[in-house]
């Protein structure tokens, strides 16, 4: 069985003000945001309270163990994250702390993969993790600027996490796109 552990979520970032002659020339400089793209079917429900991810976001950022490691990070989200703060976020944390409920998928190059959902029936800044399973995790496409895959609770069914929370997940995504963050933190 897979090892639970809880993620607290820090604060949220607040982006300064920037110039718009400097915001154009910086926006050629780097590479486009990535594109959203829907979440098909993506949905998420604690405790009887349901999300629906609607948006998704593809990113490479630094294995959490390996620096050295490139890990293909999908974002899905109930709403539109804002594509200035999505452009101007240098960090993992600094894109993941732009949305509060959230369902994280990391894929690292060795197939091996894990996920991260933050529902508000967590507590404020908590999230629930765990690693893919062979039974839960259908992969998909996973190459440069492309992932898809699906992720579900075990046996497409309501399962107890933390002990006490009810938990029920199917997140079916496909999403392109890349943006490239220098590191986790």
């Amino acid at each position: 069985m897979a090892r639970t552990s809880v993620v607290l979520v820090l604060a949220a970032l607040t982006a300064l003000p920037v110039s718009p002659s400097f915001a154009a020339a910086e926006k050629k400089a780097k590479k486009p945001a990535p594109a959203p793209a829907a979440a098909s079917g993506g949905t998420v429900r604690v405790d009887g309270k349901t999300v629906t991810l609607a948006h998704g976001y593809l990113f490479q950022a630094p294995d959490a163990f390996k620096a050295s490691q490139r890990n293909s990070v999908v974002l899905l989200v109930p709403q539109p994250v804002d594509k200035a703060k999505l452009e101007a976020a240098k960090t993992l944390r600094e894109v993941l702390d732009l949305t509060k409920e959230r369902v994280v998928v990391e894929l690292p190059p060795d197939g091996s993969g894990s996920i991260s959902i933050c529902h508000e029936s967590f507590g404020p800044g908590m999230c629930y993790s765990t690693g893919l399973a062979a039974f839960t995790w259908t992969p998909g496409v996973k190459e440069d600027g492309h992932a898809s895959g699906r992720v579900q609770s075990f046996g497409g069914k309501e399962e107890t996490v933390l002990e006490t929370r009810k938990l029920l997940f199917d997140v079916t995504f496909d999403v392109k796109g890349q943006k490239s963050v220098a590191a986790r933190r």
